[in-house]
């Protein structure tokens, strides 16, 4: 519950996993929730139970799995892009295009946000037919430092936190290096199997991802190494490729 709090911006924790306190910029949001009479009370009884184990409510955690995921107005938890944020993205990618189009370089940051974008897009086409926690999908403030890109969601229940890494090369898939930086490899040992690097590269013909589960766990199997930059060199066993899914209309 607190994972969805935290989703929702209701919540802010000092990144320890116990302590948490309320978001004041997510005043309106919290009183909408306060105000709002639903009530999951699958766990009422259980209040006053004394020495109560993970195991004596195990059995309820798929009904609120069921009753988080179904709420009827789930667009007023949903992102939403104001006027500017909408003009922003669209100037990024009308900028993206038109420097490609020049043959002229590329920002790494402009470059990056792009990235960002088609990563996140391939994301909502590649659980769309399978989940109905879409609205988990976001992109995460640079400015949280929370050491990835995206969060996503894995089709049994788990969250899949991606890292994105976008090169451009004219030549076929030949790139096989990105750098981390110390926050994201800390951050890569702490969540594991649950972390993710997408290495996009675009070229002239197609774009395409290599997808790396648990970097950390691929270091210490010799599947990629790793200088004392932080920059990986990674290869065919460190995991796979995938075509982008891309929205076509």
């Amino acid at each position: 519950m607190l994972d969805y709090m935290l989703l929702a911006n209701l919540l802010n924790d000092k990144g320890t996993g116990y302590y948490y306190y309320l978001n004041d910029e997510s005043k309106n949001a919290i009183a909408f929730h306060l105000n709002r009479p639903v009530w999951f009370d699958a766990y009422d009884k259980y209040y006053s139970t004394r020495n109560l184990s993970n195991a004596d409510i195990g059995h309820l955690e798929q009904h609120w799995f069921d009753y988080v995921n179904s709420f009827d107005n789930i667009e007023a938890f949903s992102p939403q892009l104001g006027e500017k944020e909408t003009d922003s993205i669209s100037a990024l990618v009308q900028e993206y295009y038109s420097k490609i189009k020049g043959e002229r370089s590329v920002a790494t940051k402009i470059f990056g946000d792009y990235g960002e974008t088609l990563i996140l897009a391939h994301e909502y086409l590649r659980t769309k037919d399978k989940s109905n926690r879409q609205h988990l999908i976001n992109k995460i403030p640079t400015s949280l430092g929370v050491g990835y890109d995206l969060q996503s969601i894995e089709i049994e229940k788990k969250k899949r936190y991606i890292e994105v890494k976008t090169t451009r090369s004219r030549k076929a898939i030949n790139n096989n290096r990105f750098k981390l930086t110390p926050n994201e490899w800390d951050t890569a040992e702490t969540l594991g199997d649950s972390y993710f690097v997408y290495y996009l590269v675009i070229n002239d013909e197609s774009k395409n991802i290599f997808i790396i589960q648990n970097p950390v766990k691929q270091y210490q199997l010799g599947n990629l190494k790793i200088d004392k930059n932080l920059v990986v060199e990674f290869f065919k066993t460190s995991g796979t490729w995938h075509k982008l899914m891309e929205i076509t209309h």
